[in-house]
């Protein structure tokens, strides 16, 4: 496993497995906007440190996306249906479901792409990401 940034050294792993201390973690890394804690064959791992009001405008996913708020809170707009999800919940999101984020107040927000490189787009220009 190789270490990128502080924080990193937190992580431990194997080629069998990856043990992430959350907390710990989002702490050391406060300062980032955005960083993977691991990316794999089928699965990464991603976590968006986000400020009240900060916004991931509409986008789709060609596969499944979980969201979890490890801290605040987050609007989450699923084909203009909005819903706000705090610490302690999750929100499944399928493949090819349109979404939008807001943050409600500063948050850390988990995201779960499997699989890790399906293609991206904005709904809004139609583009890939």
């Amino acid at each position: 496993m190789s270490h990128m940034a502080d924080g990193d050294s937190l992580i431990e792993g194997t080629d069998e497995w990856t043990l992430v201390p959350l907390p710990a973690v989002i702490a050391a890394r406060l300062s980032q906007p955005s960083y993977h804690i691991f990316s794999e064959q089928n699965v990464r791992g991603e976590i968006f440190n986000m400020h009240a009001g900060d916004r991931l405008d509409p986008i789709a996913f060609d596969g499944n996306l979980l969201l979890m708020p490890m801290s605040g809170s987050i609007g989450v707009t699923l084909n203009g249906v909005a819903r706000t999800i705090s610490a302690g919940s999750q929100i499944l999101i399928n493949p090819r479901i349109t979404f939008s984020l807001e943050a409600i107040e500063a948050c850390a927000l988990e995201l779960l792409w499997m699989p890790p490189f399906a293609k991206v787009t904005r709904a809004n220009e139609g583009n890939e990401t």
